[in-house]
């Protein structure tokens, strides 16, 4: 059985990683659960194909598949989020550049990386 692989993403600007897992949705709420106690997974319904996830410190991302990339930017957007409200950023349409940023940004690095898993 193939070990379960993850991207880890790094933004160089916000000085912040977001962690992407790609693959069946039990071996990554084993290793969640294993490792981060303070996280706890329920399993996704049956059309659910993707899930953003954090404790705060440590942010998440899981695809069932690395070829869906509308589920891959829309999981993006749930993170960006959650980013930008932790750090207190407003997102509004007259300052909506780090939104952007960080939505292109992790989409062509998650993209590229993709292929390792």
């Amino acid at each position: 059985m193939r070990k379960y692989k993850f991207i880890n993403v790094y933004d160089p600007v916000h000085k912040h990683y977001l962690v992407i897992a790609c693959g069946q949705f039990s071996k990554f709420k084993q290793y969640i659960e294993s490792n981060f106690k303070d996280i706890k997974l329920e399993e996704p319904s049956k059309k659910q194909k993707g899930k953003y996830l954090s404790n705060g410190t440590y942010n998440f991302i899981w695809i069932k598949s690395k070829t869906d990339y509308g589920v891959l930017v829309h999981e993006c957007a749930h993170a960006i989020n959650h980013f930008m409200q932790m750090r207190g950023i407003k997102f509004d349409f007259d300052n909506d550049e780090s939104y952007c940023y960080l939505l292109e940004f992790w989409f062509n690095e998650i993209r590229k990386n993709l292929k390792k898993l």
